[in-house]
């Protein structure tokens, strides 16, 4: 009796949406011991004041950040200045490279041939590493971008190297995100375009995602960066942009790439972009998929309890085929932030100052 209520209020919560709703399988995440603290947890609420998403996208953001499997850390130093954090598999890779790499016990940082080069010579020794390693498979998903290593946003760069030698080197990334969203001319209802992964992405494929959404390369401005994304991910003409775009400000965390043992330190800045009714994002570049138009109701919904075979739901283990699609890890935060921004979540809601608080666990600086 108990599972046919909790999967009873579970169908109840994803009415709206054709696509979202969930069918009982054999091997769905929502089964086991984790389903019934579930359902425990928000039936008890429901009973007591009503639903509220808010618990549940709390435990979203944790999840986020989540680096409860990262080893300790040494710190990557260089001029004197922290600019990663590197994993002991990591520094037993560097270290196999003395001309260019040395540790000891209080850190990583450069030799004492490259402390003294140019920029421009540090920059090259440190990519003729990053081949190596692509080479011997540490490096994967080899994107051939080039980002910079900073202490901050604004410092001067401290080395440009290639994007996917950042998390190795944990790294802090910079990048954008945009919200595109449209209001129904009858009803005022605001909805939100959700564009779904191409299937042959480095990271993440098949998942959820914001109109568009990029890291930022090493000498972009945020605006810059929004307007591109924008353009190339899904059609958005220049002259739109400019009048539409807005920014909005900016989440950060301390969590996990796909590989669950190496942090991340990401930065989002976050963008809004009112487009007409009738506008309809065409995927440019290939990175999409499809584009689907949402109410923030069935955004939420993907948002609390979504899953995909690389990334669990929140209530149980694993992958369930026929349930909610994710929204890719990072990207989480900054669809939380637009629903709280748009009054989506109410603020009388227990947990709504927790939760606006969570979606800057990372340094923002």
């Amino acid at each position: 009796m108990f599972f046919f209520v909790c999967h009873s209020g579970f169908s109840f919560l994803f009415v709206g949406h054709p696509r979202l709703a969930p069918r009982k399988k054999k091997g769905s995440c929502w089964n086991g011991t984790s389903l019934e603290l579930v359902c425990i947890s928000f039936f008890l609420s429901a009973f007591v004041r009503g639903f509220t998403v808010v618990p549940a996208l709390l435990r979203r953001v944790a999840q986020v950040n989540d680096c409860s499997k990262a080893p300790e850390l040494l710190p990557f130093i260089v001029d004197g200045a922290e600019v990663g954090s590197v994993s002991p598999t990591v520094v037993d890779a560097l270290v196999g490279y003395p001309e260019v790499f040395k540790a000891t016990s209080e850190g990583v940082t450069l030799s004492s041939e490259l402390q003294a080069a140019s920029f421009e010579e540090r920059n090259a020794k440190v990519h003729e590493v990053a081949i190596a390693l692509r080479e011997r498979g540490l490096i994967t998903k080899w994107r051939d971008e080039t980002l910079a290593l900073v202490t901050s946003f604004n410092a001067a760069p401290s080395l440009l190297v290639e994007r996917r030698f950042v998390p190795l080197l944990g790294g802090r990334g910079y990048g954008v995100a945009v919200n595109g969203f449209s209001r129904d001319p009858t009803s005022g209802e605001t909805h939100l375009w959700v564009a779904t992964r191409a299937s042959d992405k480095a990271t993440w494929p098949g998942m959820l995602d914001t109109l568009a959404a990029g890291a930022m390369s090493a000498g972009c401005s945020a605006l810059e960066a929004a307007r591109a994304e924008s353009a190339e991910e899904a059609g958005v003409a220049v002259d739109l942009a400019a009048s539409s775009l807005r920014a909005v400000g900016a989440v950060s965390y301390r969590g996990v790439d796909e590989d669950p043992v190496l942090p991340k330190f990401d930065v989002f800045f976050c963008f809004d972009l009112e487009l007409p009714w009738d506008f309809v994002p065409t995927a440019v570049d290939g990175e999409v998929a499809s584009f689907e138009r949402w109410s923030l109701s069935d955004v939420t919904r993907c948002v609390a309890f979504g899953c995909s075979p690389s990334y669990p739901c929140l209530a149980g283990r694993g992958s369930a085929p026929n349930a909610l699609n994710a929204f890719k890890p990072n990207i989480n935060l900054v669809v939380i932030d637009f629903l709280l921004r748009h009054g989506h979540v109410e603020p009388s809601e227990p947990g709504y100052l927790e939760l606006v608080a969570s979606l800057r666990q990372g340094a923002c600086n």
